[in-house]
């Protein structure tokens, strides 16, 4: 890991981050099984970030392959070409699931949906700006900045 402290992105661990990020360090090149296997030892800080809890965890694990199971279902592309279409979108107001047609019905939920694209594009774009192997995108980038003010100036972060 390099000298820089390492800090949660969402905090929802109660693991010390640096102590985390030196113990994922250390393992070197590794597979999710082998942090698996490294955080059974209690002793360790990344036995904190873990639901030891077989019923908890299983439980956790339903409610994300639901999630995938909602974000995999597409309509039929009628051709080749045809963009997929999900059929199921998340309504971050009432955290459900709704047919993404129904977003369309309703001006407050399209806006909601578009909301959404544009927070995604937004995060599409600090995640991979800072690669310079990418710089045929910058044009890209250019455009999302341009959607973004276009749309309310949403914050970016640099």
């Amino acid at each position: 890991m390099e000298n820089r402290k390492a800090v949660w992105r969402f905090p929802v661990y109660s693991a010390d981050a640096n102590k985390v990020g030196k113990e994922l360090s250390s393992l070197g090149p590794h597979t999710p099984q082998m942090v698996v296997e490294y955080a059974k030892n209690p002793e360790t800080e990344l036995h904190k970030c873990f639901d030891w809890d077989v019923e908890v965890a299983a439980n956790k694990w339903w409610i994300q392959q639901a999630r995938h199971i909602e974000s995999a279902l597409i309509y039929e592309p009628r051709t080749q070409n045809d963009t997929p279409i999900r059929i199921f979108s998340r309504d971050k107001e009432e955290n459900v699931y709704k047919k993404t047609t129904e977003f369309f019905k309703n001006e407050q939920k399209h806006q909601l949906l578009l909301n959404t694209a544009m927070e995604e594009l937004i995060k599409f774009k600090n995640k991979y700006q800072s690669l310079t192997e990418l710089v045929e995108l910058e044009d890209v980038f250019k455009e999302i900045d341009k959607l973004a003010n276009k749309k309310g100036g949403q914050k970016q972060r640099e």
